[in-house]
């Protein structure tokens, strides 16, 4: 079986289309996500802890891994 040239077209044109809209929706769900921890964790804690200097590297690294999720 031959595919003809338009056929090849079309095929690689719905396949890079399914893969746009796949990153779409992961992207919208890591913003979602991001955004959820986020206000997770300014509930959790009070604004003050937002507003200090970070006192111990561990949570330095929480902060800046949720933020860069």
């Amino acid at each position: 079986m031959q595919i003809s040239a338009l056929h090849l077209t079309a095929l690689l044109f719905l396949r890079d289309t399914c893969i746009h809209l796949i990153l779409q929706l992961i992207f919208k769900l890591a913003k979602r996500r991001r955004y959820a921890a986020v206000v997770f964790i300014s509930w959790r804690r009070p604004l003050r802890h937002w507003r200090t200097p970070f006192r111990s590297p561990r949570r330095l690294a929480a902060q800046l891994a949720v933020l860069c999720w």
